[in-house]
């Protein structure tokens, strides 16, 4: 059976050295967003993804986040295994 585009979006990740924007907001409680957005640049994907994971410290979800690479975006259960180690970009 061929790859779908979904299958193989979640497969394929951006280049790691590649700039990286992550979006979020800033009241999420329990998947509502009530806050303002926010925005931060990042030179790298890899430094997006450090920032994402120290904020998400201590939870077991990066709800309410995104990473923006401009041609791949990465959230929810994708960005959640590459912070859990289980999958690397």
């Amino acid at each position: 059976m061929p790859p779908t585009d979904r299958t193989q979006a979640v497969q394929t990740h951006p280049d790691p050295s590649k700039r990286a924007d992550v979006f979020w907001s800033s009241g999420n409680r329990g998947g509502m967003h009530e806050g303002k957005m926010q925005f931060r640049s990042f030179p790298s994907l890899n430094e997006a993804i450090d920032f994402v994971r120290s904020q998400t410290a201590g939870t077991r979800t990066s709800l309410g986040y995104t990473i923006d690479t401009g041609d791949h975006s990465l959230e929810g259960a994708e960005l959640n295994a590459i912070l859990s180690g289980q999958d690397q970009p």
